[in-house]
């Protein structure tokens, strides 16, 4: 029997940039974190390669050095972070409605690199990413007590802090959310913080539990 020829190794796959533009389905819903892992899982189907968040750290390229023991080249790294900037642009994937990240992006069209707008929009919610500042908790009265958009970003810095190795039990979460609304909520408030005294069995109480 004659021996059989060795398979072609591909260590990483090439740029598909038509098909990651048009068919992966990566659209921002407010939730910064899970809008990346989005990309990243996306992206490594279509050549397009994110470092993973728990391994980003403060002014370093969001494009890992390396892929399956693959170096990729100076090319390499001008056409993803050229394709990951057209996706950023698109508004099916990043709809007009968040103008701070759209101005963002705007930033980098003539350096055309999403790695770079990425890290940006990443910045003031990942503590790694920030040079000797104190990720706080975020206000309901700073998103004009949107409660979606409020929730989304105290998901955001929930994550953060697990990222720097901060981990909460699910009461102080609910406490730290609680702290966070404005006194516009205060019936919502009260009605929780009954809820959560009033329960006497262990753990807490199921409709108090963060989602």
């Amino acid at each position: 029997m004659e021996p059989t020829a060795p398979a072609q190794y591909h260590p990483i796959n090439r740029v598909d940039h038509h098909n990651f533009i048009n068919k992966a389905d990566i659209k921002y819903n407010g939730k910064v974190f899970s809008f990346y892992k989005k990309l990243q899982n996306f992206g490594h189907q279509y050549g397009i390669y994110l470092t993973p968040l728990q391994e980003l750290r403060y002014n370093q390229s969001l494009c890992p050095t390396q892929v399956n023991g693959y170096y990729s080249t100076d090319n390499d790294y001008k056409h993803m972070a050229a394709t990951l900037l057209e996706k950023l642009t698109r508004s099916d994937d990043i709809p007009d409605e968040y103008t701070t990240i759209k101005n963002i992006i705007e930033c980098y069209i003539s350096s055309n690199d999403g790695y770079q707008a990425l890290y940006k929009i990443l910045e003031p919610h990942h503590g790694l990413l920030q040079k000797q500042i104190k990720l706080v908790a975020p206000q309901s009265i700073d998103y004009n007590n949107n409660i979606h958009e409020y929730t989304a970003q105290f998901h955001s810095f929930l994550t953060s802090q697990e990222l720097e190795g901060l981990h909460y039990s699910k009461e102080k979460k609910i406490i730290a959310y609680l702290l966070g609304l404005d006194q516009h909520f205060s019936a919502a408030i009260i009605n929780i913080e009954n809820l959560l005294d009033s329960w006497g069995q262990p753990g807490i109480n199921p409709k108090c539990e963060l989602r």
